[in-house]
């Protein structure tokens, strides 16, 4: 037997309720929260105050050990070639970046010893030198070694453009490694991590 019949006045109020209680319950309707975009000049000169331990201006292979994320480019952020990068390298990838996609598709690969890693949690968290409103990602990954990440606060059409730490552990007490990487239009977005 079929249930009642609702009214279009019933079935208007039932939506409208949902509608207005969706967000006291931390949904929304709205598409991707899209992070503010990063200040290159501001971005450049936290990431130089964060890491230059010897205070002189720019950020050596040493120095850079703290911040893998910049590592993993140092070649292309380099103008000068001289293995080291200043606020005004930094600032010229942050403005080449802030020209590029808000969000870039990804495909993440972890392999020790040349054979897939399955079951670790792989993390990529927004360096602090980004600024505000950017969110970390994480995912685990499958029988091949390949894991899809999700946004810790939303979903979003992919990982927001920049810089991240990269944290990838083991299942079953393998072990924890931090690594690092960029995240843009320019670069390969096939993240291939071997522990």
């Amino acid at each position: 037997m079929p249930g009642p019949i609702l009214s279009r006045t019933t079935i208007a109020r039932h939506l409208i309720a949902v509608f207005f209680t969706l967000p006291l319950a931390g949904c929304s309707l709205s598409g991707p929260s899209v992070p503010t975009r990063y200040e290159p000049q501001k971005a450049a000169e936290v990431a130089i105050e964060t890491y230059d331990t010897n205070k002189d201006g720019k950020l050596s292979e040493t120095e850079l050990d703290r911040c893998l994320s910049l590592k993993s480019v140092l070649s292309r952020i380099d103008a000068n070639r001289d293995r080291a990068i200043t606020a005004d390298e930094i600032a010229r990838r942050f403005e080449a970046l802030a020209g590029q996609s808000t969000f870039v598709a990804v495909t993440i690969s972890v392999t020790k010893g040349g054979r897939p890693v399955s079951g670790a949690t792989v993390m990529l968290r927004p360096e602090p030198f980004m600024g505000e409103g950017y969110q970390a990602f994480s995912g685990t990954t499958d029988e091949g070694g390949m894991a899809s990440v999700v946004g810790e606060k939303s979903v979003t059409p992919g990982v927001a453009t920049g810089f991240y730490q990269v944290q990838i552990t083991e299942s079953a007490g393998g072990g924890k490694v931090e690594l690092g990487c960029e995240v843009s239009d320019d670069s390969n977005n096939r993240l291939a991590f071997s522990l």
